[in-house]
């Protein structure tokens, strides 16, 4: 998956940083309506859980470009502790496990 966008890019040094935990490229945005810097690390953990990547580049022409692999279910074979073509059970919030 493809995601684009025609925004002003994130400066080459910063294109692996961002994926860090609390790391906010805008220091100039309000801390009460901005983020905290966590969208992109969580993004990126939930995706290599499930064997796959995230990254980032800047568009020739302005802009940036997030791009997410996931493997096809079939491709799965031991991918982070999760049997081939299944994803790891989902356990709904009202309920506890024992």
């Amino acid at each position: 998956m493809r995601i684009e966008d025609d925004g002003p890019g994130i400066p080459e040094a910063a294109l692996e940083t961002v994926f860090e935990p609390f790391r906010r490229l805008d220091a100039s945005r309000n801390r009460g309506t901005g983020g905290t810097g966590l969208g992109l690390a969580i993004a990126r953990q939930v995706v290599n859980a499930h064997g796959g990547s995230v990254a980032l580049a800047n568009r020739p022409g302005g802009g940036l470009v997030a791009t997410v692999r996931l493997p096809h279910p079939n491709e799965r074979d031991g991918a982070a502790g999760v049997g081939k073509g299944t994803l790891p059970p989902v356990t709904p919030p009202d309920v506890r496990q024992a």
